[in-house]
């Protein structure tokens, strides 16, 4: 019984650490690549938007 209760103990602290270290990258790593994607894709879309206008006048 006790060696089923490590079994599933050590499985689920394993598990607590990888979704820990996947948050930590997410915030790290994944957030400022999001968000430099969006401003480049904010300056592209203006930039587009302008050269549009310049053709038209």
């Amino acid at each position: 019984m006790l060696e089923l209760g490590l079994g599933f103990c050590c499985p689920f602290s394993v598990w607590i650490g990888s979704t820990w270290f996947i948050d930590i990258f997410a915030t790290l790593l994944l957030k400022p690549l999001i968000s430099a994607c969006f401003a480049l894709f904010i300056q592209y879309t203006l930039h587009l938007h302008s050269r549009f206008r310049l053709m038209t006048l």
